[in-house]
């Protein structure tokens, strides 16, 4: 894995990893734009923005360290982990079984299944009043999208899009999660 260190991050955390959140990049599905982004975009300073990792199809890179909170998701940074996917929340079903993102997605999957086994997390869905639970330090665990976050407590965000493959994501993840024993 390619560590591209942003200099956006608060050192430690809030509370340990509880949530999973899933991104989109709203970038061009090429296979260097994990670390194009992550070059271009969350190593600048300026842009005040972070993710613990973008993955693409052909590769994860690592942003900032999970012990560390990113600046991803608003209100639920200090007990959330970062993932950007390199994609758009725009895709249509069809565009998220295309080679590119079924490659990109089998990734995700697989660096999800690792981060809820370091972390205990059970491969869950959850909704935005999940969310609410969670910020109000219930320690509900699970994955869920910028979106839930954004509807939950407050956002304009709706990535990874309404025709993201929830079902099939949540399969191949507890498919990895069941192989890493």
């Amino acid at each position: 894995m390619k560590s591209i260190p942003s200099p956006n991050f608060s050192k430690g955390r809030k509370r340990a990893p509880l949530v999973i959140v899933l991104h989109t990049t709203e970038s061009p599905e090429v296979a260097q734009s994990a670390e194009n982004l992550a070059k271009n975009w969350f190593a600048l300073k300026t842009s005040k923005v972070s993710a613990h990792y973008v993955v693409s199809s052909t590769e994860v890179v690592r942003c900032v360290k999970e012990d560390d909170t990113a600046w991803h998701a608003g209100k639920a940074n200090g007990w959330t982990i970062g993932v950007e996917m390199c994609g758009k929340a725009g895709q249509s079903r069809s565009d998220w079984v295309d080679p590119f993102s079924r490659a990109m997605l089998t990734r995700t999957a697989q660096l999800v299944a690792e981060i809820c086994k370091r972390h205990g997390i059970p491969v869950a869905k959850l909704g935005p009043g999940d969310l609410q639970l969670v910020a109000d330090g219930n320690d509900l665990r699970g994955i869920c999208g910028h979106v839930d976050v954004s509807k939950g407590l407050g956002g304009t965000h709706f990535d990874p899009g309404p025709s993201f493959p929830w079902q099939e994501f949540l399969w191949m993840v507890q498919a990895y999660v069941t192989a890493l024993g």
